[in-house]
């Protein structure tokens, strides 16, 4: 679901719980289903790595991964994949807005 860049800025940009009209939820309701946002953002954010990524690159991702460098793990991404940035904000406002729309139905 390829989305323009105004697309992007949009659903970066919006608030989702009140797009979900779900602003009233307590705090900690509210970082539950962030936490699972953040579950499906990871997945689809390693699915889409393994696509730019060479299987040998794999053990130091995983070791960066162990050791919670995670500066170090967005520098080697972003020297892999020279967009990453770009990929990553699209993934979120994806979901996003996939999260947004289903609640329309």
């Amino acid at each position: 679901m390829a989305l323009s860049k105004e697309e992007i800025k949009k659903y970066l940009e919006a608030d989702l719980f009140e797009e979900l009209k779900l602003d009233n939820l307590p705090l900690e309701t509210k970082a539950a289903i962030l936490s699972k946002l953040a579950d499906v953002v990871y997945l689809r954010m390693v699915n889409t790595l393994m696509g730019f990524l060479d299987e040998e690159d794999l053990p130091l991702l995983e070791d960066m991964m162990k050791r919670n460098a995670y500066d170090e793990f967005n520098k080697y991404i972003q020297e892999k994949v020279p967009n990453w940035e770009e990929i990553l904000s699209e993934i979120i406002a994806e979901e996003k807005k996939r999260l947004i729309e289903f609640s329309k139905i």
